[in-house]
C-alpha cells in the first residue's frame, strides 16, 4: 500500500482550464487524463489524501461525480476545499473513505485546503491545495496541487524527499529548513512515517 497527496483537480469545472492554463481541449478530455493519469500511478490497495477542491459541482451533478470517484483507482479521504460539497454524508455516499476539515493529520505532515491555516503552527510540515500554481513551496507549506504536480497524486515518500531536499524531480528547485529536514529524521528513527 502507498499513501499519496493530492490537491485540486476540479474535476467537472470547464473554467479551471482557462483559469489555470491547463493544457486540456475541454472538461471532458481534462476529466478523462485527470482520471488516466491518476490511475497508472494508484492501485486499488491504496490511499490518496485529496487537500480539496475534488470536483466544483453541486448535488445536482450527483450522479456525475459518483461516475468519476468509482473510476479513481485507491481509497479517497478528502479535507473538503472551498469547491467541495460542505456534506459529509453526500461524500460517504458516493464512495469517499472519510470526509474531513478544515485539517486532517497524516503522520508528520498537516493537510489543509486552504494554506493560510499553515500559520497556526510553523513548526510542523503542511500539505495544502487551493493556490494552484501560485507557489509550490513557502515556508512550513507544500502545495500538492495538480497543477504543480502534472495534474497526478504525489507519494507521501516523495513527499518527505522533497522536505528532506532529496527530491529529484521537483517542479522547482527549492530547498527546505534544517528544521524540517531533522523533524522528519526524529520521526523516520522512531519508527513513525
Amino acid at each position: 500500500m502507498t499513501e499519496f497527496v493530492t490537491a485540486d483537480p476540479h474535476f467537472l469545472h470547464e473554467a479551471i482550464i482557462e483559469s489555470c492554463n491547463r493544457p486540456f481541449k475541454n472538461c471532458h478530455v481534462m476529466n478523462n487524463s485527470l482520471v488516466s493519469t491518476w490511475n497508472s500511478i494508484v492501485t486499488d490497495n491504496d490511499d490518496v489524501y485529496v487537500a480539496g477542491d475534488l470536483t466544483l459541482a453541486t448535488k445536482a451533478h450527483r450522479g456525475t461525480i459518483e461516475q468519476i470517484v468509482n473510476r479513481l483507482k485507491g481509497r479517497i479521504h478528502l479535507v473538503l476545499g472551498n469547491h467541495d460539497i460542505p456534506d459529509a454524508r453526500f461524500w460517504s455516499e458516493i464512495g469517499i473513505w472519510s470526509i474531513h476539515f478544515p485539517y486532517f493529520e497524516l503522520h508528520e505532515f498537516v493537510i489543509v485546503h486552504d494554506p493560510a491555516l499553515s500559520a497556526v503552527d510553523r513548526k510542523r510540515p503542511f500539505l495544502c491545495g487551493h493556490v494552484h500554481d501560485l507557489f509550490s513551496f513557502q515556508k512550513n507549506v507544500l502545495n500538492v496541487g495538480m497543477d504543480i504536480w502534472e495534474y497526478k497524486p504525489i507519494s507521501l515518500n516523495d513527499v518527505r524527499h522533497f522536505f528532506l531536499g532529496t527530491y529529484d524531480d521537483e517542479p522547482e528547485k527549492m530547498t527546505v529548513s534544517d528544521h524540517y529536514m531533522d523533524l522528519i529524521r526524529k520521526r523516520a528513527t522512531r519508527g513513525e512515517s
